[in-house]
């Protein structure tokens, strides 16, 4: 979760949820990528693609630049750490055995 401290209950909701559905969208597009018998290096390359592609085409409209600089980098960071949240799930699918993300003893520091 975020390292900022949390105000409230729908708060601490909200971001439970987002952290479930990063989680669960790893988990499978890496199970997804193993079956499809995409290897790392692939995934790597395509993932970076991606970023140098988002950072290209996201522009945000807005009055205030700072805001819309603000904006687009905070997107930009989230997309980053759910790249790397799928690459670390497929390198310990591929070091595991492939066994499935549920059945995966993953450490504390790549479950957040």
């Amino acid at each position: 979760m975020s390292d900022k401290p949390m105000t409230s209950l729908e708060q601490i909701r909200l971001e439970a949820r987002l952290l479930a559905i990063e989680n669960i969208l790893a988990g499978l597009f890496a199970d997804i990528n193993r079956r499809s018998g995409v290897s790392f290096e692939q995934f790597s390359a395509a993932a970076e693609e991606m970023q140098q592609e988002l950072r290209q085409q996201l522009v945000v409209a807005g009055s205030d630049s700072a805001i819309s600089d603000l904006i687009a980098t905070e997107v930009e960071q989230a997309i980053a750490a759910l790249l790397k949240k799928i690459a670390d799930y497929a390198g310990l699918s591929l070091q595991s055995g492939n066994k499935p993300p549920q059945d995966l003893d993953i450490p504390a520091s790549t479950k957040s």
